[in-house]
């Protein structure tokens, strides 16, 4: 008991205590309850100080804060970047005054104003003109000058400079006060000379010459014509120029490969540098082994049959790419054309091995439910509708469908950059049946051209040309808006031309009209109306005449044709002297003929082909039942085949073209001879280059006459000189030329003799002028090897035509 009554006297005493520790005095230290009575300040007035010139409307309008508006410390801080950003001002600081007895502020702006620019020069500008350097600079007349503003102005202006070769430019600015011009801001460019590439030397690669690596640079030594093909040195460019070698490396089976700048060194006049690029390449890796999965189309052996990484022991990213194409145009061609096939390269844990997996993942066959134009406004539907090589209901091909897009492409009534073929979804349930929707952009087809040209053959002509490639003669407006939107007489595919050409040797005056698919068949018609008028070495001939043929498509490149041509030939400006063959023809006389022709063009490309031929066969037979006053027959071939000997990486195509002409002619019926100016002759610019115009030809008293046979024989390699990028494609500027010529025109075939063939070699360039003329700008020079004594030689030919 004494226990318990201890127990509770001391409990109570503690309970005193605690009550003791809790009384009101000690209440006091609690947590207060949270004031919910604050209210943000408001904006009484903004006041703007400092300003000089601006008015003080300009800062308020570029701020969020306003007056009577709740003052926010997180709007008027981006408010002051505003204004600092606005190039007004140098410098931009707030201060917050309390009004005293109320909840309001005053905002105080203190600004530093920048100077109004009345005028930007240049100094030291003879690269570009100023007007081209000004349009790239952020500080303008009647624009502040922000410090940080002319600051990125002096690096734009620099880099155009760099990006141009001038690779030791430096460019600084600075600010005068003229009475005439105001406050002036000028920017000082001291230009330097222009550097060019003299060599690219390579350390360290003992794997691969350094014309491979090169071959896909833009950074390129300075080659034999040092004036035509050297590079300007740009630095940014060069530095792209490594990631290029790299990838070329790493490619061809080097994946640990690594590059960088060893040194530059620059001559003495500063205009030539001197690269050194060091590559460490390290191991080769070898292929491991070669899978294909997912196929069920093909079997393994169908597929690893036509790859070649199969067969390959190292690693070559060229291969396995051109491996993943074959077996996508394997699908393709069965229309499996939403087949995906993937390299999957899987490194082991041995250094330099890797295995290869070649995924594939093969889709649904693909079949046409509706073809779809869109974009076209001018061009009617069945002009595109008709290059289709499949219709609703065939597979889609891969082949097919590539042959469609390149003959639509070749039509040159689009813009090819935009040209797109779609496969859209599927429709309704059926994942195979898919709708093909066609986008175009419509480019104008309609030209005026005129100009000059100059040709060692013919001499100086103008031209004037008005065409239109997309011609549809039924289109005839209806109201003056038609005029406007660029549809008149345009949109059915045909073809009508009105050219004036008149020169010093020669004058041509045409009218042609052309109709590709007559009555919507694959049948052309081509009708001409034309006056030509050339000055021949003895004597002046003048036609007059019209033609008309009808031409068969019986597949693809193959025309089968058959023209019908009707032709005044007047010779004139002879002398009693002159060989009894031109007097013969003297005055004016009748010649109509009928030729049945051939032509097969196969080659890959019209303007630079590189693989491929094109042939052209006719058969021309002049009177007998077409009336005239000539009877003869007369057939000609002409084959040009292209083989392409060499791509680089940048795909610059080195390009031999060998040519064969052959003519034969025979009068017929009571006549004895051909007429002179229907006879053959050689020699001069695109036949014998070494010898004059027309003069490789049988000779009366040493006049060329023509004869009834003739053969000529060409080879010419060419070769890229220099190449320029443009959107979306590169073409080649210049291209050099190596050739040889030889050929004949004798009396009679019985005559042609092979021992007495004239024979040229030579050497030129071409020139291609983008957006100005589609064919080259040729000049070559060229030396007889096999001649005889009264031929006239000529080493130069030329062919320049400008036509805007």
């Amino acid at each position: 008991m004494p226990a318990i009554k201890w127990f509770i006297t001391v409990s109570c005493a503690l309970l005193l205590i605690l009550c003791l520790f809790i009384s009101p005095a000690h209440a006091q230290d609690l947590p207060a309850e949270p004031d919910t009575s604050y209210r943000p300040p408001t904006i009484r007035e903004i006041i703007v100080e400092g300003l000089e010139t601006r008015p003080e409307l300009l800062v308020k309008g570029m701020m969020r804060s306003k007056e009577k508006n709740i003052m926010s410390p997180l709007i008027l801080e981006e408010d002051l970047k505003r204004l600092y950003a606005s190039g007004h001002f140098d410098d931009v600081s707030y201060k917050v005054e309390p009004v005293p007895g109320t909840n309001e502020i005053i905002v105080r702006i203190t600004v530093k104003e920048n100077s109004l620019v009345d005028n930007v020069e240049f100094t030291g500008v003879n690269e570009f003109s100023i007007e081209d350097l000004k349009k790239n600079i952020i500080v303008q007349p009647n624009r502040p000058l922000a410090d940080y503003n002319r600051k990125m102005d002096e690096l734009s202006i620099t880099d155009k400079y760099l990006a141009a070769g001038f690779y030791f430019v430096s460019v600084s600015s600075k600010t005068k006060f003229d009475p005439d011009k105001g406050f002036v801001l000028y920017y000082n460019v001291r230009e330097g000379p222009k550097v060019f590439i003299n060599e690219i030397n390579f350390t360290g690669n003992t794997d691969k010459d350094a014309s491979d690596l090169l071959d896909n640079t833009y950074s390129q030594p300075a080659g034999f014509w040092s004036f035509l093909s050297a590079t300007p040195f740009i630095y940014n460019e060069l530095q792209n120029d490594l990631k290029t070698i790299v990838q070329a490396y790493r490619a061809s089976g080097w994946l640990d490969a690594t590059t960088v700048i060893e040194d530059i060194t620059f001559l003495e006049s500063k205009e030539w540098a001197n690269i050194t690029i060091h590559i460490t390449a390290g191991d080769r890796y070898e292929l491991n082994s070669v899978t294909v999965k997912g196929n069920t189309i093909f079997t393994t052996e169908e597929i690893r049959e036509k790859m070649h990484t199969a067969q390959a022991t190292t690693y070559d990213q060229t291969v396995i790419n051109d491996d993943v194409q074959i077996i996508r145009k394997m699908y393709g061609e069965q229309a499996y054309i939403d087949a995906d096939i993937q390299a999957v390269p899987s490194y082991l844990m041995e250094p330099g091995k890797v295995d290869i997996v070649f995924a594939i993942k093969e889709g649904k066959k693909i079949i046409l439910n509706k073809l779809n134009f869109a974009g076209n406004t001018k061009t009617k539907e069945k002009v595109m509708r008709r290059e289709f090589t499949f219709a609703p209901g065939d597979p889609i091909k891969l082949d097919d469908y590539m042959k469609s897009y390149e003959k639509l492409a070749a039509k040159m009534y689009f813009d090819v950059s935009k040209l797109k073929f779609d496969i859209d979804d599927p429709v309704g349930s059926d994942p195979s049946k898919r709708d093909l929707t066609v986008q175009v952009s419509e480019i104008p087809t309609g030209k005026l051209n005129f100009g000059a040209a100059i040709n060692s053959n013919n001499g100086i002509a103008g031209r004037l040309e008005v065409a239109q490639r997309n011609f549809d003669i039924t289109r005839w407006p209806t109201s003056f808006s038609d005029f406007a939107s660029g549809n008149v007489l345009s949109g059915a595919g045909q073809t009508a031309k009105i050219s004036l050409a008149p020169g010093t040797k020669w004058n041509s005056y045409s009218i042609e009209f052309a109709e590709p698919y007559l009555f919507d068949n694959p049948l052309a018609l081509k009708t001409s109306l034309y006056s030509f008028l050339r000055d021949r070495s003895y004597f002046t001939e003048r036609r007059i005449g019209g033609q008309i043929s009808l031409e068969k498509r019986l597949e693809r490149g193959v025309n089968l044709g058959l023209a019908f041509k009707v032709e005044n030939v007047n010779v004139f400006n002879t002398d009693p002297g002159d060989p009894p063959d031109i007097l013969a023809v003297k005055g004016t006389h009748d010649l109509n003929t009928l030729t049945p022709y051939l032509n097969i063009d196969k080659r890959n490309s019209i303007l630079l082909p590189s693989k491929g031929f094109k042939s052209t066969l006719s058969v021309e037979l002049g009177g007998y039942f077409i009336g005239g006053d000539f009877d003869f027959i007369k057939a000609q071939l002409l084959h040009q085949h292209y083989f392409c000997l060499y791509t680089t990486r940048s795909e610059a195509k080195h390009i031999l073209q060998a040519e064969l002409r052959m003519g034969w002619a025979e009068p017929l019926g009571n006549d004895k001879d051909l007429p002179i100016y229907e006879r053959f002759t050689a020699g001069g610019t695109n036949s014998l280059r070494g010898f004059n115009f027309r003069t490789i030809s049988p000779k009366v008293n040493g006049d060329p006459v023509g004869g009834d046979a003739m053969m000529t024989l060409s080879l010419e390699y060419s070769y890229p000189l220099y190449r320029e990028r443009f959107p979306g494609r590169t073409t080649d500027i210049i291209r050099g030329a190596l050739f040889v010529d030889s050929g004949n025109v004798t009396e009679e075939v019985t005559d042609m003799n092979i021992d007495d063939f004239r024979a040229s070699w030579g050497f030129g360039v071409r020139f291609i002028i983008p957006n100005l003329t589609e064919v080259p700008i040729s000049m070559d020079v060229a030396f007889p090897i096999s001649s005889k004594e009264d031929d006239d030689q000529e080493r130069f030919h030329f062919f320049l035509g400008f036509f805007y």
